[in-house]
């Protein structure tokens, strides 16, 4: 079966390819695997390379006067800042909480205010309940203080030190106000009822 009398972008993809109808084919081929695969990472870098990559081809297959070029450069321009976006979150952004890491605090502190307080925390006997229970657990307990951690009122800033360690920082404010906040957030945590799903 003939797909280029069916398919007219098709025959302009055949037509302008620089290579053989065969090799065009079964580059097309390996490109959908190719971006199916690169889709499901689910990383805004990823999807916006599946962009890119279906931008050029379909520049590819038109014959619009400056679409092709106007459809590559939009999709380098939605690259650049995917890889921008996700080397940020890489850098300043805790994979496994979402909150900042401590790069975030570190220069935070440095244009921080003289007035400010600052609260150091860790989860208690985390490292038995790690063996114990293994690693995806403990990950799940991680994820369930910081989101608990994350409702901090006042001007309370939550980071993921490292490993179990928090840190909170309350810009302009004393640490008879930052106590009372933490007392708040601190109860809901301590009292929570923690279930083993899996024993496995």
């Amino acid at each position: 079966m003939d797909f280029s009398s069916h398919w007219p972008p098709f025959q302009n993809l055949l037509l302008h390819s620089p290579f053989s109808p065969l090799v065009t084919i079964a580059l097309c081929i390996n490109s959908a695997v190719l971006l199916i695969t690169v889709y499901w990472q689910r990383t805004s870098t990823a999807r916006a390379i599946f962009t890119a990559t279906v931008a050029v081809l379909a520049g590819a297959m038109v014959q619009l006067e400056n679409a092709s070029n106007a459809l590559i450069m939009a999709s380098a321009i939605f690259l650049s800042i995917a890889i921008l976006r996700d080397s940020y979150k890489m850098a300043y952004r805790d994979e496994l909480t979402g909150l900042p890491q401590r790069r975030t605090l570190n220069e935070q502190l440095l244009t921080q205010g003289q007035k400010f307080s600052i609260a150091m925390l860790d989860i208690d006997h985390f490292k038995k309940f790690n063996d114990k229970y293994g690693h995806d657990v403990g990950d799940q307990v991680l994820q369930m203080v910081a989101r608990r951690l994350n409702k901090i009122r006042g001007s309370g800033k939550v980071y993921r030190y490292s490993g179990e360690e928090f840190a909170i920082v309350f810009a302009g404010e004393h640490l008879h106000d930052a106590s009372y906040f933490l007392e708040r957030v601190r109860k809901p945590i301590q009292d929570y009822e923690m279930v083993i799903r899996q024993k496995q």
